[in-house]
């Protein structure tokens, strides 16, 4: 019975080691922007040119109303947009 108790011990020491593990390889792939406010400046913002691409097309040739992209980007992207950014 000793001998059970022992291997069951084992096994959950184990198993724990891997949750560990696990957790902190995952760690990783979480997305490090949980929030509006980005700690990435805009500078160093990997998507900015393709936003802002996006933002000329919706403006110049699908005639989307400055408002109606806010609300886009906000809903779709959860990235705010002003009327700044859209000025060349």
């Amino acid at each position: 019975m000793t001998e059970d108790v022992k291997e069951l011990q084992r096994l959950l020491y184990s198993l724990m080691e891997e949750i560990k593990d696990l957790k902190h390889r995952l760690s990783k792939y979480e997305n490090p922007k949980n929030s509006n406010n980005s700690s990435v400046p805009p500078s160093k913002d990997e998507n900015r040119p393709k936003r802002k691409s996006l933002i000329g097309y919706f403006y110049i040739r699908q005639y989307i109303p400055f408002k109606r992209m806010q609300e886009i980007f906000n809903d779709v992207f959860n990235t705010p947009i002003s009327e700044e950014y859209i000025i060349y």
